[in-house]
C-alpha cells in the first residue's frame, strides 16, 4: 500500500512538472479528472499544483477562471488559503468575467453549499458582484429563493 501512495505522488510530481504552455488543457483536464477519485491525502497538493500551473500557463482568464471553479468544486475542503484568496484576487482583477463568474458561482451554490471553499469564494464573489445577477436575470429580485443551512 505504502509504495503505491509513493508511485502515484511521484507520478504526480512528474505530471506537474511536464505541464507547459502547449499541452496546459490537457494535463489539467486529466489532473482534474483525477482529482474527483483520489484519495483525500493527495487533494491539497493536487489542488494547489493545479491552481498554480493554470495561474502560470493559462490560454486566457475565462479557462483560468473555469479551472479555478472546478478545482473548488471537485478539491471540497481541500483547498489552501492562499489558493483561495487567488481565486478571488483572480475574479476582482478580471472585470470582463465578474458577472460570468458570479453566475457561476451562484449556480454552484445551488448545487452544493457544503464545501466550504467553494462557499466562501461564492459568498465573497456574489457579496462584490452580486447586481449582476440581478440585472443578468439570473436572480429573480420578486421571487427570494429560500434557503437551508444545516449547522453542525
Amino acid at each position: 500500500r505504502r509504495s503505491n501512495i509513493s508511485i502515484r505522488r511521484r507520478a504526480l510530481e512528474l505530471s506537474y512538472v511536464l505541464i507547459n504552455e502547449q499541452n496546459v488543457r490537457i494535463l489539467i483536464r486529466e489532473l482534474l479528472a483525477f482529482l474527483e477519485v483520489v484519495d483525500d491525502e493527495f487533494k491539497l497538493g493536487m489542488t494547489t499544483q493545479i491552481s498554480l500551473a493554470a495561474e502560470r500557463f493559462a490560454p486566457n482568464k475565462r479557462w483560468h477562471i473555469d479551472t479555478v471553479l472546478r478545482v473548488l468544486k471537485l478539491a471540497r475542503n481541500f483547498v489552501r488559503e492562499e489558493i483561495l484568496f487567488a481565486s478571488i484576487r483572480l475574479v476582482a482583477h478580471t472585470p470582463e468575467l465578474q458577472a460570468y463568474t458570479s453566475s457561476k458561482l451562484y449556480t454552484a451554490l445551488q448545487d452544493n453549499i457544503s464545501q466550504e471553499s467553494l462557499t466562501l469564494a461564492a459568498l465573497w464573489v456574489i457579496g462584490e458582484y452580486g447586481d449582476v445577477l440581478f440585472d443578468g436575470g439570473v436572480v429573480d429580485k420578486d421571487q427570494p429563493k429560500q434557503v437551508s443551512l444545516t449547522v453542525f
